[in-house]
């Protein structure tokens, strides 16, 4: 299912990182190392902060970052929700955006009914995918186990096998987020245009 989207890479912002510094310092390598996204999660800060607050706090703190506040529907009520998202993406010039996130697996069956239900086509769905692997040094055991080269192919394949376009890494490990973004990021895209192309 290869929709056209263009591909984005991010960070998947811990929910465990420490209220202070250590989030901007995560936002702040994400920016750095050429990352386009990245995800606050509903519930980051611990139960004493809002999260729309940590996603401002964090937009004052970056430049081009794109910031996506995943919220769960059951605790954040929806009209709030939507309303602070509204608001801060216009105050950040289109730099924040909601990902609403469900506890069970979306299959892709139970996304093409939402979509259908809502009477969207299906490229105007944005698919955005959370990643966990493992760097290596040489051939990986599986899938996201192995070089940047091994990480670009396997996410090349999933980019035009089912169209998912976001790419989120969950590490906050200097090292994997310069591999993400210096390397597996550029070469997944090079990968998904040629094979376009053809």
């Amino acid at each position: 299912m290869n929709y056209g989207h263009a591909l984005r890479f991010g960070l998947h912002l811990p929910s465990d990182a420490d209220c202070g510094p250590g989030r901007l310092v995560a936002a702040g390598l994400a920016e750095q190392r050429g990352l386009d996204l990245l995800v606050v999660p509903a519930g980051t800060a611990g139960d004493d902060l809002e999260p729309s607050t940590v996603v401002s706090w964090i937009a004052g703190a970056t430049v081009s970052l794109r910031l996506v506040l995943e919220a769960h529907p059951a605790t954040l009520h929806p009209a709030m929700l939507a309303r602070a998202v509204a608001g801060l993406d216009r105050l950040t010039e289109g730099r924040v955006g909601l990902c609403i996130s469900f506890e069970s697996s979306l299959r892709p069956e139970r996304i093409a009914a939402a979509r259908s239900a809502a009477g969207r086509e299906p490229a105007a769905v944005s698919r955005l995918l959370n990643l966990s692997g493992r760097f290596t040094s040489g051939a990986g055991g599986g899938l996201l186990e192995g070089t940047p080269g091994d990480w670009a192919e396997q996410i090349a394949d999933l980019a035009l096998r089912y169209g998912v376009s976001g790419f989120i890494l969950a590490s906050d490990e200097p090292a994997d987020l310069n591999l993400f973004g210096h390397e597996v990021a550029p070469r997944a895209r090079e990968l998904v245009e040629s094979e376009r192309v053809t």
